[in-house]
């Protein structure tokens, strides 16, 4: 049995082929391949990207042979070399125990759909510890998760409506750093536009909330898989995160335009009334201080805002933001965001 990096395309293919046959896809982003050979056939594969780990088969005919786990030793070895000591696992439920029993620790399940699992620290658990409040927050407790690339009055609106209702607030912020705003100008951003709100607590969502790991599709836009992935990412909220928090209640704006948001919404309202979460959907608020009338065309949006920076209609995008985002995008940071908005327009 050789192990071997998965440099070439004839070896790509002989991967994809190995997936395929067990009703898998070749993972469309890979910063890292490996796989098991018996003489000239691939009997195994798996495959790093970022801290995920993915595309992990063993045919059929070699399974208990021990060649999962050297593919996965493999892997880890290759992502401590790069720095990384916590890596996740997005599977189904009936394999995760045999992840478990390799060492990776279960983060939670959506039965029928997937499962994501962990390795190395911080743990789910440190994580936890690190955003909850010394003693139980005042209820009602409420909940936000949004990306804010950048925030905008729909933002605001949507916090200060939600905040009305509770007697704490959470607004958890999307950690990926894949957006046009970097994550610690999001954050900031956040946190100045809600600074006037005291019971509102703005925290990153790390991996847990809205991320690579709970829901890949949010972020690479694939219809096909965002409905397991939505899943996923509110049985993680609603086994792990909720509870820790005390929160009842979760607060999203309608989604017009995108089909994986909407996806989301959707399974919001399926899944987490089922942990004692109640779902309230509110209408996106206009350019012209109205609520939307369901198209999304009247809407305060990011992504108008967005095309408003990259046409160079400053004027349009400050319709969309409070003052502090207006003044953020007026300053030497964000006018370097602006900048490369229009160069690759």
């Amino acid at each position: 049995m050789l192990l071997r990096d998965i440099l070439t395309p004839e070896e790509t293919e002989a991967a994809r082929r190995l997936l395929a046959g067990q009703g898998l896809e070749l993972p469309e982003a890979g910063e890292y391949g490996v796989a098991a050979y018996a003489g000239r056939n691939v009997v195994a594969t798996g495959f790093r990207h970022g801290s995920t780990l993915m595309g992990l088969c063993v045919d059929p005919a070699w399974r208990g042979e021990g060649v999962a786990l050297r593919i996965v030793d493999r892997l880890l070895k290759e992502a401590a070399e790069h720095g990384l000591t916590r890596l996740f696992v997005f599977t189904t439920p009936r394999e995760a125990a045999r992840f478990a029993a390799m060492g990776f620790r279960l983060v939670a399940s959506a039965p029928e759909h997937a499962a994501l699992l962990e390795w190395g620290f911080p743990s789910c658990e440190e994580w936890l510890a690190g955003i909850a409040p010394d003693r139980p927050a005042p209820a009602p407790v409420g909940v936000v998760a949004l990306n804010a690339n950048p925030f905008t009055l729909g933002h605001r609106y949507l916090l200060e409506t939600a905040a009305a209702r509770c007697a704490t607030l959470y607004a958890l912020v999307v950690q990926e750093d894949v957006s046009v705003f970097p994550f610690a100008a999001r954050l900031r951003l956040v946190r100045e536009g809600m600074a006037h709100v005291p019971h509102c607590r703005v925290l990153p969502g790390g991996p847990y909330v809205i991320s690579l790991q709970t829901f890949p599709a949010y972020f690479s836009g694939a219809e096909r898989h965002a409905a397991h992935h939505a899943a996923l990412d509110l049985h993680v909220f609603g086994q792990r995160i909720a509870p820790v928090l005390g929160i009842s209640l979760r607060f999203v704006g309608t989604e017009p335009v995108s089909a994986v948001t909407a996806t989301y919404n959707a399974a919001m309202r399926a899944i987490l009334p089922a942990y004692g979460i109640k779902v309230h959907e509110l209408p996106r608020i206009g350019t012209d201080g109205g609520t939307d009338d369901g198209t999304g065309g009247g809407a305060i949006s990011a992504s108008r805002l967005r095309a408003a920076l990259a046409a160079g209609d400053m004027d349009e995008a400050l319709r969309h933001v409070p003052a502090s985002t207006a003044a953020f995008l007026q300053s030497e940071e964000g006018g370097k965001i602006v900048a490369m908005l229009r160069r690759t327009s």
